[in-house]
């Protein structure tokens, strides 16, 4: 970035103050995109709704295409987002219109989900409220101010390198839910009825040796309740599992000491 001016935000982004009100009797269906409806970091809408505005309790803030949708309350959530289309938002978000002859939309909305520009803008954290960040605060923020080609390059070049690490955050997920639905299967066959880890994949018998126990006389519970009574055999033993070992007492394993040293 070295030799690119610098200018404030105000010098190539301005506030698009078209506000639909109730009492201004507006009519037809339109697009809302609030702030639940932009991802944190990306910039990406990932839902909307459609509304009457006939139907409007409240103000809403017009967008137009290009322009920039800014989330100010609780600016760390670092909800930005370029509209591709012409629709509403809440009054909990600035649309700002880009100087199309000295900046590119993209270029300077990935410049306001950096922390270049979240390091230098203010938060205003007033007890009782919101953390929020005003307009004349954003467009106070110094922005690298390259050619718009140079813009539009670097966005570009950006973009790509964001779908490579959006496509690996994607098959990271997959993995995860694979291996969950591995470990799923592996406790499910590991204690099927009748087949728990049966060498004999599928036969449905409980192999030779292996006996079946409840869980109450494999453990004792230790808690002031009243041990609930299993109803049905949900566990198993190995025959090379050491038995254990029973008394009018209770019982314990014999590897294992109880703790009560009656000396």
């Amino acid at each position: 970035m070295s030799g690119w001016p610098t200018v404030p935000l105000r010098q190539v982004l301005r506030v698009r103050s078209e506000i639909v009100h109730p009492r201004d009797k507006p009519h037809g269906q339109a697009r809302f995109v609030g702030l639940e409806h932009i991802e944190s970091h990306t910039g990406r809408r990932i839902g909307e709704l459609r509304i009457q505005l006939e139907e409007l309790t409240g103000r809403k803030a017009r967008f137009h295409p290009g322009d920039i949708v800014y989330g100010y309350l609780r600016p760390y959530l670092n909800k930005v987002w370029v509209a591709d289309f012409e629709g509403y938002c809440s009054v909990d978000q600035y649309v700002l219109q880009v100087d199309g002859a000295v900046g590119d939309p993209k270029f300077i909305s990935q410049f306001m989900r950096s922390q270049a520009y979240l390091s230098q803008a203010p938060i205003d954290e007033t007890p009782g409220q919101l953390p929020r960040i005003r307009i004349d605060e954003i467009l106070s923020v110094p922005i690298p101010c390259p050619t718009i080609e140079e813009q539009r390059r670097i966005a570009e070049a950006l973009d790509r390198q964001l779908a490579g690490a959006e496509t690996a955050r994607g098959a990271a997920a997959t993995r995860h839910v694979s291996a969950g639905s591995l470990r799923r299967r592996a406790y499910g066959l590991a204690f099927a009825d009748g087949d728990p880890l049966s060498t004999v994949p599928g036969a449905g018998v409980t192999p030779v040796g292996w006996t079946w126990h409840t869980l109450t006389s494999l453990a004792r519970l230790e808690t002031a309740h009243t041990q609930p009574q299993p109803t049905r055999l949900v566990g198993w033993r190995h025959p090379l599992d050491r038995p254990a070992r029973h008394s009018a007492a209770g019982w314990a394993d014999r590897d294992v000491d109880s703790g009560d040293d009656e000396s």
